[in-house]
């Protein structure tokens, strides 16, 4: 068996940000995407930032991880879309919207995305 690969898609809304270069790549570095394989597409104001994960190789063991996944940007969307899931399919694909706040990021404050 291969493992299933989740493929996410993030739609980043920034309407009304100037700086869209600059807090995309702050949210890259506080998402922990920095060291991920991705594309990077701005259109206008939003930007869809897209990357791969490689999952588990049973349906089993993917509710396991997702029971354990830490709290984060994708943990709900991924949560949900397993939950339905009677068979582990070789692909799963996932789409969130965001929209980064206007005043920016604080420091300290880092986002987990599929650990």
């Amino acid at each position: 068996m291969s493992p299933v690969l989740v493929h996410y898609s993030l739609i980043l809304d920034f309407e009304g940000n100037n700086d869209i270069d600059g807090v995309v790549n702050q949210f890259l570095e506080q998402a922990n995407l920095t060291k991920l394989e991705k594309t990077v597409e701005t259109i206008g104001g939003q930007c869809n930032i897209r990357f791969m994960v490689e999952g588990p190789e049973s349906l089993t063991e993917l509710r396991q991880v997702v029971k354990t996944m830490r709290k984060g940007l994708f943990s709900e969307a991924t949560k949900e879309a397993i939950k339905s899931l009677k068979e582990l399919p070789s692909d799963l694909y996932l789409e969130v919207t965001a929209r980064p706040p206007l005043f920016g990021y604080d420091d300290d404050e880092y986002y987990n995305v599929a650990s």
